[in-house]
């Protein structure tokens, strides 16, 4: 709970700024990632135990999004840009992947727990809603959309900005609601959180 509030103070206050002026980030870093570290153990554990899984993959967005900046660092400091390197990246690292997952990682993270959440839960058309929104939000470019420059990554906001992302979570969310009707029919019950 002291970590969640003081997170919450140095973000929303606008004080980090000012703390990182006195404090590099080199030193502060660690810190960063322990905070980050005790977090996500306190949200597996507090989370009921069938849900845990949903915790767990709503990091992937927020990895790929680091595993990008890493990249595109590296990339600075060789001289070069991400927008060089990546084609010749070919299949050795899915750096396009990467880039995708990273646009709108927050985002991305909540839709993807509260989706796995429900479908955990067997509450099918729950789940659904949450991956509408997600091809809604991909069709908008809000997650999931962006495009190379040589100053880096740029999102990459307008209508069809990321379609592949949108049918994806289009097929998903109808997917989800023939698994709903299915169960439906079936008389399966939903999980309760355990």
């Amino acid at each position: 709970m002291l970590n969640g509030a003081v997170t919450l103070v140095l973000c929303t206050t606008g004080i980090l700024p000012v703390v990182l002026r006195f404090v590099p980030l080199e030193a502060a870093a660690p810190v960063i990632v322990w905070f980050g570290v005790i977090t996500v153990g306190q949200a597996v554990t507090e989370v009921p135990a069938n849900q845990a899984i949903a915790v767990i993959i709503g990091l992937i967005p927020a990895l790929s999004q680091w595993a990008t900046g890493i990249a595109d660092t590296v990339a600075r400091k060789a001289g070069s840009s991400l927008m060089e390197i990546a084609p010749r990246m070919g299949g050795d690292l899915a750096m396009g992947g990467l880039i995708a997952l990273g646009q709108g990682s927050l985002l991305t993270s909540m839709l993807w727990s509260a989706a796995l959440a429900f479908i955990v839960q067997r509450r099918f058309a729950s789940a659904a809603s949450w991956l509408a929104t997600a091809a809604g939000l991909s069709a908008f470019g809000i997650i999931h959309a962006y495009k190379l420059s040589p100053n880096g990554v740029e999102g990459r906001i307008g209508w069809w900005a990321a379609p592949q992302f949108a049918l994806a979570y289009a097929g998903g969310a109808a997917f989800l609601l023939a698994c709903e009707w299915y169960s439906r029919g079936r008389g399966v019950r939903y999980l309760d959180a355990e």
